[in-house]
This record gives structure tokens, C-alpha cells and sequence, in this order.
């Protein structure tokens, strides 16, 4: 009869076949984790396409249900993307700022 350490049975053999059966099992962890990532990103582009998609058809029938024409329209999306263009650059600097030595920061006290 063997002893059941040295037969490949025991707790070290057990430990052995771990060891052994440790680089498939993280493999199949990784397999498991691309698949889910490829199913959720899958799934997110439909959604986003679906949303595409009904902005599209929202805008067509905005477009073909207002009283304006189409010059007008176009004028005032202009008109609003220039004023957004102006709201983000913010208020133009000129010249570099100085150390309150301009007029206009002077303070009156003496």
C-alpha cells in the first residue's frame, strides 16, 4: 500500500493540482470578463444607435412641421452658435494686466 503523501493524493498533491489548474482557470476568467466587456459595449452601441435614430427622425419632423423656412432656420441656428461661441470665449482680454497701474484700477485712496 502506498502512503497517501507521496501517492499524489494527499493535501500536497491536492495543492500540486491547484497549482497545476491555476493558469487555465485565470484564462477562463479573462475569457469570461472579454466576452461580458464585447456584450456590454455591443449593447451600448445599439442603444446609442437607437438614440441616434430617433433624434434624426425628431429633427424631420420638427423641421417639416414648422412655419419657417428653411433660410430662417439656418439664420437663427447661426445666430444661436455664434452667441454660444462668444458665451465660452468668455470676455477678451487686451494687453497684459497689470499691477493696478491702469486708470481703471486705480483706487483713491491716498
Amino acid at each position: 500500500m502506498m502512503n497517501r503523501r507521496n501517492d499524489g493524493r494527499g493535501w500536497i498533491g491536492s495543492l500540486t493540482s491547484l497549482a497545476a489548474q491555476t493558469p487555465d482557470f485565470y484564462r477562463i476568467a479573462n475569457a469570461v470578463g472579454r466576452h461580458r466587456r464585447r456584450k456590454r459595449a455591443e449593447r451600448i452601441a445599439r442603444r446609442a444607435g437607437w438614440l441616434g435614430a430617433g433624434a434624426l427622425i425628431g429633427a424631420g419632423v420638427t423641421a417639416l412641421c414648422t412655419p419657417e423656412t428653411g433660410a430662417a432656420i439656418r439664420r437663427r441656428i447661426s445666430d444661436q452658435a455664434s452667441r454660444v461661441r462668444d458665451y465660452v470665449r468668455g470676455p477678451i482680454v487686451r494687453g497684459p494686466i497689470s499691477n493696478g497701474e491702469d486708470g481703471a484700477a486705480r483706487s483713491t485712496r491716498n
